[in-house]
């Protein structure tokens, strides 16, 4: 659901302002199909995986959280963290979490309005 478009980049403020940047720029081509949580894991992961010396946490504080690591707020907890860094399988990951999904949709589904 999406292709990544080679982009090379300038930013203007912060540790690497006017230095060129190789990225990439998402561009989703179906949005049905195109799930961006998955998408965001998998990236996370290669990168990790290709640049292990470079991969460093951002490290507390953040926001309004002084004691956990940003990614654990960013990402929804720990253990979505360790078992990316540990190489899971993301598809087995997100299989995991469907029956807490499936409760939730169900619970859910009494407050929704135009259902």
């Amino acid at each position: 659901g999406c292709i990544l478009r080679p982009v090379v980049f300038e930013p203007t403020s912060n540790k690497w302002r006017g230095e060129p940047c190789p990225g990439f720029h998402l561009h989703v081509t179906d949005p049905v199909q195109f799930l961006p949580y998955r998408t965001s894991l998998a990236m996370l992961q290669a990168t990790m995986r290709l640049h292990p010396d470079r991969f460093a946490c951002k490290q507390p504080p953040y926001e309004y959280e002084f004691e956990r690591l940003p990614l654990d707020l960013i990402l929804g907890n720990t253990r979505v963290r360790q078992a990316v860094a540990a190489g899971a399988d993301l598809l087995e990951l997100e299989a995991s979490w469907q029956p807490g999904l499936q409760e939730f949709a169900e619970l859910r589904r009494q407050f929704l309005v135009y259902a």
